[in-house]
């Protein structure tokens, strides 16, 4: 490394005159858009990516790549707003990409080209003058064309620019990618969607999977829903193509109910594959987690998530979350791009392939403790999907530059994201949280709702939900889909519904039958809802039980007496029912006349017999 600083000093000094400076400060030129510069052990995955940001095509004659130690010189034409790859190794980047490289190293090089992974520099130049640099780790180069530190990089890791304008300086560029990601451009679009709430509104997703015709895309954390599993079985039966994409490594693991509704959707014929981590294998994952939860169905339709199509979401008294129907054939296209990247047969891709055939789960039952507060609603608006890692992090902080205020709904808020969001927070609602300043925590139980799970950000102008959490690793490591949509009936639905859970308003249902038999009087309350911790029982203002059964009898007098029952959750939440029982005077025969009518009766009979 030594000897190759001191030629690079000497190099620096012969060229820098005749360096043109303004070159490298316009975006109209070729740039340097990718580089794989330290990839996996013994997988020869570096590579450098090359675009053209003008709409027309470009002659490479004269143009090569250089680390100044040696050249890649490019050849042939480079289309308008397109890509070109240049490759190490050919087949290990199909292993990777799925998709083969414009050129090889082999094909390109002269003299020694090959990027170290403590620090180089990689280099554009056309006709010996630089037209683009960009340099990392420990490089010392300090020449024109680069301003700044050198950018940092770590094992598996590439360089990508954040946008096509060249500054010349690390600003221009990202180096959280991992080698594989996606790289989808951000794009608005105007659409009709239907809003729903978790759990009110949690059978939308058994309803939409079951209007498919041709094909179901799903791409989630976990699938462990049995009801879920159920809707697509039919599907299957009918001939519907389904593919599923799991996140191979879920925190915690997959439970028995996911292994046996993936065989069994499989065994049906299901397509189900797992992104995969295993590096002792050579097999390294393009997201730390799928952590997306989305549907796309038939090409025309997406349902977009905060919940896991799971059993803690898909019930009636699951997790608090929101689920988002885009109907826009645009819009799904733009989707199912995502989707087909994220599945393609790369080498962190694993089929599904009968492993977990005698799993073996019990029937859940589904509690019905609560009563559908709010329904879905239909609107127009305009949306832009957020997708993580891509742009996530720049848009989730575009999106917030645009607000003046915002409510929250979310598991939990990460240092980093409060650090943007702290001076415009009005209310939070977050399920668990170590720091006093992070608003209020969630309690779901008075509402019968299991738990928080939502992402959600209400603005005044706009909000943002889907399965991107509120912190900077979902953002920069993850595979998420969100939405930011703008659209004032769309926040206006959402705030009640905040508003709703930051009340705990929810309260039992009393449900009183009375039953009488003459002065004896039962009092039903089995048919209130609610986990009901105790009942008072006050007839005409007295009380007269108070404990946790659910049948109270008791003896009343002749009349009218009022009745109130109190009803206590769990929780403290109150309810009260109230009504009036009416005891009937009862006209009594005393046996004894009867006795004494039958004596003197047959005294007389005898008497008027013996005198006859």
């Amino acid at each position: 490394m030594e000897g190759k600083v001191s030629s690079l000093l000497f190099l620096f000094l012969l060229l820098i005159p005749i360096f043109p400076a303004g070159e490298s400060q316009s975006s109209g030129h070729l740039l340097i858009y990718e580089v794989s510069p330290y990839p996996y052990p013994n997988t020869h995955m570096e590579y450098i990516c090359i675009y053209n940001p003008q709409s027309e095509k470009i002659d490479l004659k004269g143009y090569y790549l250089t680390d100044f130690e040696g050249n890649l010189e490019l050849k042939g034409k480079i289309e308008g707003n397109s890509k070109i790859y240049i490759a190490e190794n050919a087949s290990s980047f199909y292993t990777f990409m799925g998709f083969y490289p414009d050129f090889t190293y082999s094909q390109l090089k002269k003299g020694d080209f090959a990027l170290a992974n403590n620090g180089d520099e990689v280099s554009l130049f056309k006709n010996g003058s630089l037209v683009d640099i960009v340099i990392y780790g420990n490089s010392k180069y300090r020449g024109i064309g680069w301003q700044g530190k050198p950018l940092k990089i770590t094992e598996g890791h590439i360089l990508r620019r954040i946008g096509y304008e060249d500054s010349d300086s690390w600003k221009d560029w990202k180096t959280y990618h991992i080698i594989g990601q996606s790289d989808i451009p951000p794009k608005s679009f105007e659409v009709s969607m239907e809003i729903f709430p978790y759990p009110d509104e949690w059978k939308e997703v058994i309803r939409f999977v079951a209007e498919a015709e041709n094909y179901i895309y799903i791409e989630t954390y976990t699938l462990d829903s049995y009801e879920f599993g159920n809707a697509l079985l039919p599907k299957l039966d009918e001939g519907v193509k389904v593919v599923i994409l799991l996140e191979g490594s879920p925190v915690g693991g997959m439970n028995d109910y996911e292994k046996y509704i993936v065989h069994q959707l499989w065994d049906k014929g299901a397509e189900i594959k797992f992104m995969v981590n295993s590096p002792k294998d050579g097999i390294y994952d393009r997201y730390r987690f799928v952590h997306s939860k989305f549907i796309i169905r038939d090409g025309r339709a997406v349902l977009i998530s905060t919940e896991n199509f799971g059993h803690s979401s898909l019930s009636p008294c699951g997790n608090r979350g929101y689920g988002v129907i885009v109907r826009d054939e645009k819009f799904t296209k733009y989707i199912e791009g995502m989707f087909l990247d994220d599945v393609k047969d790369v080498q962190d891709i694993r089929y599904y392939q009968g492993e977990f055939s005698d799993v073996r789960i019990a029937n859940r039952k589904n509690l019905e403790l609560r009563e559908k507060r709010f329904r879905s609603i239909n609107l127009s608006a305009r949306i832009l999907p957020i997708i993580a890692p891509d742009f996530a992090e720049e848009y989730f902080k575009r999106f917030l530059d645009e607000q003046k205020s915002v409510d929250i709904e979310a598991l939990y808020i990460d240092d980093d994201v409060w650090k943007e969001i702290s001076n415009k927070v009005h209310r939070i609602l977050v399920e668990s949280s170590d720091k006093e300043r992070i608003g209020r925590i969630f309690n779901g139980k008075p509402h019968y709702i299991r738990g928080l799970h939502a992402k959600l950000i209400i603005g005044n102008s706009g909000l943002l939900v889907g399965s991107m959490n509120l912190g900077i690793s979902s953002m920069e490591n993850n595979r998420e889909l969100s939405l930011w949509i703008t659209n004032k009936k769309a926040i206006e639905y959402l705030n009640k519904i905040f508003d709703y859970d930051w009340r705990e308003e929810y309260r039992p249902k009393g449900v009183m039958n009375i039953k009488i038999d003459e002065e004896r009087v039962q009092i039903d309350l089995s048919k209130s809802k609610g986990e009901i911790e105790e009942y008072r029982v006050y007839i005409d203002g007295n009380l007269v039980y108070e404990g946790r059964n659910r049948r109270i009898k008791c003896t009343l007098k002749e009349g009218t007496h009022t009745v109130k029952v109190v009803l206590v959750d769990r929780w403290g939440n109150v309810d009260v029912v109230e009504g009036k029982i009416t005891i009937n005077k009862r006209v009594r025969v005393d046996i004894r006349i009867f006795v004494s009518i039958l004596i003197f009766a047959v005294f007389f009979y005898k008497v008027w017999k013996a005198h006859r």
